[in-house]
């Protein structure tokens, strides 16, 4: 029969006083156990005690239900699994949570689990702790060129990318140092990192090509992409890569590789109406892109529609930032002076899961922890410069893993379901 836990917790000789062994059990004494008749000193019965302790509090975890993913993510540790069940009537998904930084003008954002990466117009790059984005910046780097404007920031491990302008920049995030710049030739709309490799798209650069693959060790090139128009963004995934932008040679807005070295081309694709795509992100599973007021899911073994939702409604929105997580797709959609909505789509059917228009038109890019939604604002003034958005859930079982920068591979969500 169940019963309740005892009122106090298993915890023993924790405090900065505690008594304990000197120098620590040795692994033979460990193995060997303790002989009988030999008195233990109190050092080694609270180191005992600690441990086990420490074990028992490990193995246990958080118990219960939790209303919000932030709420139980403040107190579980890697690895602990809970229930979640978002309090969606306090508050509404979509909805804004808190701002930061008063004042601030930022240009791009990039989130994980652990950090929150914002740049300014002139290539000023902050880092901050994700649990106190309001604070000092654990770290500020500098772009080598600083007049030119950022626009895209991309988070891999201890790597940041940096696109700006006509360059690409790679930045260690522990240290802050910059560890190579690419001249790309022309404006760069994009870049993403997966292994070894860093893909760039942008405008028609050196040599007239649109995209480039470079390693990530040095930044030297190993492959171009040409496409025949201005690429808007990239996908990478594995040895998968996806580009998007303009309709280039035979109309095709749309292209896929297998990237085993250097670039083999897989499929072409002429996405909805042939139009521009202005996004175009991945989940590991599949493609997602949004052509104006349209958004499609892709195959990225032969970029195939899966789905198409007509999100805005007809409504055009000349300006779109995309970020995914494990569990939807998050399109900022606007005009830039006065109108702009906020969404959550499904995984693999783009429908519509909420909707929130937003009170600041003027943000530059969104980012996505797993948590909740990241934007930069642009304007400024009594604005908070960075700003976060309720992201909802499905109720379930919920891990919390453990991405810090300096393990985090692909995907720096704070917490994973097992399918949502």
């Amino acid at each position: 029969m169940a019963t309740s836990p005892p009122s106090t917790g298993p915890r023993w000789a924790y405090g900065p006083g505690a008594v304990l062994p000197d120098p620590p059990i040795s692994t033979a004494q460990r193995a060997a156990g303790f002989a009988i008749n030999q008195i233990l000193t109190a050092g080694q019965l609270n180191g005992l005690f600690k441990n086990l302790g420490e074990w028992i509090t490990y193995l246990r975890g958080p118990r219960g239900a939790y209303a919000s993913l932030e709420g139980a993510a403040s107190v579980m540790e890697p690895g602990d699994t809970v229930t979640i069940y978002e309090n969606d009537s306090a508050t509404i998904p979509g909805n804004p949570l808190t701002g930061y930084r008063t004042g601030a003008v930022y240009a791009q954002i990039a989130a994980t689990s652990d950090v929150v990466i914002v740049s300014t117009s002139a290539g000023t790059i902050s880092v901050f702790s994700r649990s106190t984005p309001g604070g000092t910046a654990v770290r500020t780097m500098t772009v080598a060129h600083v007049t030119l404007s950022v626009s895209a920031l991309t988070i891999y491990g201890d790597y940041l990318a940096v696109a700006y302008g006509n360059y690409v920049e790679l930045f260690r995030i522990s240290t802050g140092a910059s560890l190579w710049n690419y001249l790309h030739g022309a404006p760069v709309a994009d870049v993403q990192i997966s292994g070894a490799y860093l893909v760039l798209v942008g405008d028609a650069g050196t040599g007239g090509f649109e995209g480039r693959v470079l390693r990530v060790a040095d930044g030297t090139q190993v492959d171009t992409i040409s496409h025949g128009g201005a690429l808007k963004a990239c996908a990478f995934y594995g040895r998968n890569v996806a580009v998007a932008g303009d309709p280039g040679t035979a109309g095709n807005n749309a292209r896929g590789y297998l990237l085993d070295g250097t670039l083999t081309s897989i499929w072409d694709a002429t996405v909805a109406t042939g139009g521009t795509l202005n996004t175009l992100r991945t989940d590991g599973r599949n493609l997602y892109t949004t052509e104006l007021a349209y958004a499609y899911c892709l195959s990225f073994s032969d970029g195939g529609q899966l789905a198409t939702a007509d999100i805005l409604r007809t409504t055009v929105a000349p300006i779109q930032w995309m970020a995914v997580d494990q569990g939807g797709v998050y399109v900022y959609s606007t005009d830039g002076t006065s109108n702009a909505v906020l969404q959550r789509l499904a995984l693999g059917t783009c429908s519509l899961v909420w909707e929130s228009s937003l009170v600041v038109p003027a943000q530059n890019g969104i980012a996505t922890d797993g948590a909740r939604i990241w934007s930069a604002n642009s304007t400024g003034g009594s604005s908070n410069g960075i700003l976060t958005f309720a992201r909802g859930n499905c109720a379930g079982q919920w891990t919390k893993v453990d991405t810090s920068v300096t393990t985090y591979q692909r995907f720096g969500w704070l917490l994973v379901p097992g399918v949502e």
